[in-house]
């Protein structure tokens, strides 16, 4: 909604369940940092990640916490 012109407080009233008062604030933060091109870095990463998995070889777990790693830090680099 917001990418397509809407604004954030908009966006978050139509969410559904709707958001709890108290985390309105952080949600709207985190709206802020999380630009399209970063969301489209995250999403690959999970793919990425989601294909390795699939393969054999390496732990789950490892695969799993590098990528969380990685995501988290995605907004911070834009």
């Amino acid at each position: 909604l917001v990418t397509g012109g809407g604004d954030v407080e908009g966006a978050i009233s139509r969410l559904r369940p709707p958001v709890l008062f108290q985390r309105v604030p952080q949600l709207k933060a985190q709206a802020k940092r999380w630009r399209p091109p970063t969301v489209a870095a995250a999403l690959e990463r999970l793919l990425q990640a989601e294909m390795q998995c699939k393969r054999a070889g390496w732990p789950v777990e490892t695969i799993i916490r590098r990528t969380v790693l990685d995501i988290a830090q995605l907004p911070g680099r834009s």
